[in-house]
């Protein structure tokens, strides 16, 4: 369990949910003794969990993908606004090998271009390290590969990340009115990246639940 200790990092934002598929975020406060974590509800949630709910997964973003945690709720304060969770010895990692890719992201994303800013951009896919795109480029300049790109990526739910890549692949989008670009980011705050990998680790869960399928 000493992996969890270098996962979890102050002000981390990790979810929590149950069998029955509600779902909550969670602030990392401290590492507690005894493979426990004090934690943070975020938001005002008017069903929190409580001691009594069972069956709880804690959903950690990591380089390495999401590790899922079969865990407890040891404690509860008065207010109900912080939590102690025991953190049990079950756990799965998914995408060892690299970063889940989710198609068809529902994000609105800006490029920033040789100077220029581009707002007629769609997301194909995306994940902790990068993200293929069609952007809608009508200058003389041709994108070409291995050039730079600014990123502004706002979350459905308002959150705002700010990312730097390159192109890696760049090709005519299938409608011949743009291009369909591969881009690896290459600067990525920690925290920005967390929240984009919970963000892409929550939509998949929730289109397996919506499927009738479970990771």
């Amino acid at each position: 369990m000493e992996n969890f200790r270098i996962m979890l990092n102050t002000g981390q934002v990790i979810g929590l949910s149950d069998s029955q598929g509600a779902t909550w975020n969670l602030g990392v406060k401290h590492y507690l003794a005894g493979n426990r974590v004090l934690c943070e509800l975020l938001g005002n949630d008017i069903n929190p969990p409580d001691k009594d709910t069972g069956d709880l997964k804690l959903s950690v973003p990591h380089a390495a993908g999401v590790y899922v945690i079969a865990t407890k709720i040891a404690g509860v304060s008065r207010d109900g606004h912080e939590y102690k969770l025991l953190l049990g010895k079950e756990y799965q990692l998914f995408q060892r090998r690299g970063y889940y890719r989710l198609s068809d992201p529902q994000l609105r994303i800006q490029c920033r271009i040789y100077g220029e800013t581009v707002e007629d951009v769609t997301a194909i896919d995306i994940s902790g390290g990068g993200a293929a795109l069609v952007i809608r480029w009508d200058q003389l300049v041709k994108i070409k590969e291995d050039i730079p790109v600014g990123l502004d990526i706002t979350l459905p739910e308002g959150g705002k990340i700010q990312a730097h890549g390159k192109t890696l692949r760049v090709g005519e989008s299938k409608d011949g009115n743009g291009y369909h670009v591969g881009i690896t980011f290459t600067k990525l705050d920690r925290a920005d990246r967390a929240k984009l990998i919970k963000y892409i680790f929550d939509e998949q869960l929730l289109r397996n639940k919506e499927s009738g399928l479970e990771l």
